[in-house]
C-alpha cells in the first residue's frame, strides 16, 4: 500500500533539508532547482 502524505517528522525533516540545501547551493544553479521546489512543496502541503 503506497503512502501518499506525509507525517508531521517526515515534513520537518524534508523542510530542513530542503533549507541546508538552499544555504550551501550556489546562486547561479538557481533556475535548475525551481521545478524541483515546486514538485516538494506539493508534496509537503498534502
Amino acid at each position: 500500500m503506497e503512502k501518499d502524505y506525509l507525517n508531521l517528522r517526515e515534513r520537518v525533516v524534508l523542510i530542513l533539508v530542503i533549507f541546508l540545501i538552499q544555504m550551501i547551493k550556489p546562486w547561479e544553479y538557481s533556475h535548475q532547482f525551481t521545478k524541483f521546489w515546486d514538485e516538494l512543496k506539493e508534496i509537503i502541503k498534502k
